[in-house]
């Protein structure tokens, strides 16, 4: 394959294997992928050649496919295979989807992807798993194995290990003020998993990770949990390498993970960590945080540190009918607020948090104002700041009226009643 055919294939993977992910199994008709396929000699066989080798099997079952996938080195038999499974679903399939329909794309993709970053598919595939097996890269053994020590003095990575499936990316982190690197890791426990190769196949370096303390855990005193931005685990950190991390998380440490280099085929993915830059914020002057979403309801809170008042209120979207809940803080309840706002480390928030490809879900913004400067203005639609789990303990223990010790009430805003009435006393 040369140069130019497989950029062409890099670019078709990156494109298609985004637009499969992220409509599910929803509508698939997309009207220029057949002339994608086309344009890179992909045919359209009825599934023809994959049942021709795999005679007597379900080819069309992401289960099966999970098996094999890894004996296949042929682009081509599998950008065919890919292209009629799609045809026969939006032509010939009657009804809805299959339900591991996506699944099958997924690994089908991945495995495509793993393919195109190989310079020989099929001819090097078996040398290629010998000098896996056998050694690292020459260049970390020509380093002395201080490749790790050279990364973390902030030198270039400009060496690529040729025995790799994937390049190793710069991660999107390292050049962000309120982050340090921290190591490099190899996750544990993903070939353990039964769906690794539909998890492996939707992975891609540059990914972010979120690091999860497992303080309960019966296994390890010291385990790290490592999951998705969505919340789902992928793994665990080392059992070697994470006695320090979990001594620091216990603190309020917060790490994310950034994946830098994965081979599909082992199950194998290496991700660097980072500490989350804690920045102080001594003008602080309140927040306003509003929350929104499809058929949701809709939601105010305010906290006035010159008052120590404390202001919720939430919509019910059917009625219109406003719970309200409004107190003043004890003195000794907002040290213990404060604390919790410093660890929210506003001022090391970007601007705006979005998660690509989701149309509703849940939308926020909040205002942070500050005594001495501009108030900051910071959005976000179905993604968040790492710091947003502090923010929503805060405002649960706030609205937890046993705990927090201060005056106020509860009460509610209805539609029809005029400004004057609105407000009735149900409780305190």
């Amino acid at each position: 394959m040369n140069r130019t055919s497989a950029g062409k294939l890099q670019r078709f993977i990156r494109k298609w294997m985004l637009v499969f992910a992220t409509s599910g199994n929803g509508n698939i008709e997309f009207a220029d992928f057949e002339k994608a396929c086309r344009s890179l000699g992909f045919e359209m066989d009825c599934m023809h050649s994959f049942q021709t080798k795999y005679p007597g099997e379900n080819v069309f079952r992401a289960s099966f496919l999970s098996e094999i996938i890894n004996s296949i080195h042929d682009v081509q038999f599998l950008g065919t295979a890919i292209f009629s499974y799609w045809r026969y679903l939006t032509h010939w399939h009657e009804g809805a989807l299959p339900d591991d329909a996506s699944t099958w794309f997924a690994i089908a993709f991945g495995r495509l992807s793993e393919l195109a970053n190989s310079p020989h598919e099929k001819e090097e595939k078996s040398s290629m798993d010998k000098e896996l097996q056998g050694q690292s890269c020459d260049d970390f053994a020509s380093n002395g194995g201080n490749e790790r020590e050279s990364f973390s003095r902030g030198k270039p990575e400009e060496r690529r290990c040729i025995a790799a499936e994937e390049t190793q990316l710069a991660s999107p982190l390292r050049t962000m003020k309120h982050y340090r690197f921290v190591k490099r890791i190899t996750i544990a426990g993903v070939r353990y998993r039964e769906d690794r190769a539909r998890v492996m196949a939707m992975m891609k370096p540059g990914e972010v990770l979120y690091l999860v303390r497992e303080g309960n855990n019966c296994y390890d005193d010291h385990a790290i949990r490592v999951d998705f931005p969505e919340g789902q685990k992928l793994g665990y950190v080392p059992r070697q390498e994470n006695s320090d991390l979990a001594e620091q998380m216990d603190r309020g440490v917060i790490f994310v993970g950034i994946i830098t280099s994965l081979r599909r085929h082992e199950s194998w993915v290496e991700a660097d960590i980072y500490e989350r830059l804690h920045v102080p914020f001594p003008d602080f002057a309140g927040f306003t945080l509003r929350t929104s979403g499809f058929f949701a309801w809709e939601t105010r809170c305010s906290i006035f540190p010159g008052s120590r008042r404390f202001v919720h209120k939430t919509r019910n979207p059917y009625d219109g009918v406003i719970h309200c809940v409004d107190f003043t803080f004890a003195p000794a309840w907002w040290e213990k607020a404060m604390k919790l706002i410093q660890r929210c480390n506003f001022p090391a928030w970007e601007s705006e948090y979005i998660k690509p490809g989701v149309c509703d879900g849940t939308q926020w913004n909040i205002t942070i104002r500050r005594r001495h400067a501009k108030s900051l203005k910071i959005s976000g639609s179905n993604a968040y700041p790492e710091e947003w789990g502090i923010l929503n303990d805060l405002i649960e223990r706030c609205l937890d009226m046993h705990e927090v010790k201060g005056n106020g009430r509860i009460y509610l805003e209805l539609p029809s009643e005029s400004r004057k009435n609105r407000a009735r006393k149900i409780s305190r």
